[in-house]
């Protein structure tokens, strides 16, 4: 998270908000991930320059920054290097798919950068590795802003989830979790069925 507060809208600053959510994704993802965080005091430059002094080409892993969008629009949507549609673009939409999923949250959809309202996005195309950002929502659209905050840890769960599809790791959600444990009763009631036939 960068220095730089970001934009402030009825007294939520996006960078204070964002780092919530951070602080909560970060253990998630070092269940199965090497993770190091920017210090929270660099501005943009510098975040890239220490990004790029541990990472030197494209497969030294993913560079992700966590944004708060603002212009009265809805929903998430995430920014890829707009030249790499075999990798980045890929990682955008898997991640932006999961997001939808577990937050409900409208899908904007994964964007090449140079449709961002920067037209620019100096952390995607200056990180050394795999760059993208995601947008979590507005805000300042009410209904986007207060589930972001009232559900932190939904929203840093469903962001892991996202990563953890990017580099193919399978991690049950809750609700597959539940299907499958009722699967799996299902299965030893109707063996247990069978075998009381077989013992009639």
């Amino acid at each position: 998270m960068y220095s730089d507060r970001g934009v402030i809208y009825n007294g939520i600053i996006e960078n204070e908000e964002v780092m919530k959510i951070r602080d909560i994704l970060l253990p998630l993802l070092e269940k199965n991930f090497k993770v190091y965080k920017v210090p929270d005091h660099f501005g943009l430059h510098k975040s890239v320059k220490w990004v790029n002094g541990g990472a030197k080409k494209w497969s030294d892993g993913l560079a992700l920054s966590l944004h708060l969008n603002s212009g009265k629009g809805n929903g998430a949507e995430c920014f890829y290097y707009d030249y790499d549609i075999l990798h980045t673009k890929v990682m955008a939409k898997k991640l932006s798919k999961r997001y939808h999923e577990m937050t409900g949250l409208f899908n904007r959809g994964a964007k090449p950068d140079r449709y961002s309202n920067a037209k620019y996005l100096y952390w995607i195309k200056k990180t050394n590795p795999y760059a993208i950002l995601l947008e979590l929502g507005f805000i300042d659209t009410p209904a986007d802003i207060n589930y972001i905050r009232n559900n932190r840890e939904q929203v840093a769960m469903a962001i892991y989830y996202g990563v953890c599809d990017i580099f193919k790791i399978k991690i049950e959600t809750e609700y597959e979790e539940q299907v499958n444990i009722k699967n799996e009763i299902a299965k030893h009631l109707g063996l247990a069925m069978k075998l009381l036939e077989q013992v009639n």
